[in-house]
């Protein structure tokens, strides 16, 4: 008798750690401020960064107010250079398809506009990624990527 019980106890706890059950739950994502901000702390600018509206975010991004919860974008106040932080917080994980596709067509358009208006910011904009957590997407082109990325992951708790 009790080796039947041992058997169902040892089937049930095989069929949880199969199904996941035992699985740690997804960490929760930061808000897109908190998240650029950490990016923001992590760099040496050279020129002064700010913030823009949500408003002119939306339109360099290509999305819509419904494509998005949360969206800070901050960048370059005098364009001299390609350096930017954008975070999007997505409803959905379509929409955050969506919005990655958006930022890596931004970030393309960014290597258009600069490889020829200023060449030596080419290097930052190579080295630049787009990175995704679940519904958050983010792309940071900074003078220091490593330390870029690393925030972004710190900040998601990895």
């Amino acid at each position: 008798m009790k080796k039947k019980i041992m058997l169902g106890l040892l089937g049930c706890l095989l069929a949880a750690l199969l199904c996941g059950c035992g699985a740690k739950p997804a960490a929760k994502l930061p808000a897109a401020q908190e998240l650029a901000d950490q990016v923001l702390k992590s760099q040496t600018y050279s020129e002064e960064m700010f913030q823009v509206s949500e408003t002119r975010a939306s339109t360099l991004l290509d999305v819509e107010e419904e494509d998005y919860k949360e969206l800070v974008m901050i960048m370059d106040a005098s364009r001299t250079t390609s350096e930017v932080i954008a975070v999007l917080t997505a409803p959905d994980s379509a929409k955050a398809d969506q919005a990655e596709q958006r930022m890596k067509d931004y970030l393309a358009s960014l290597k258009e506009q600069y490889e020829d208006y200023r060449p030596e910011e080419m290097p930052k904009l190579e080295a630049a990624a787009v990175q995704r957590r679940a519904t958050q997407v983010v792309l940071v082109v900074a003078p220091d990527q490593p330390a870029a990325r690393q925030a972004v992951q710190k900040a998601w708790g990895n």
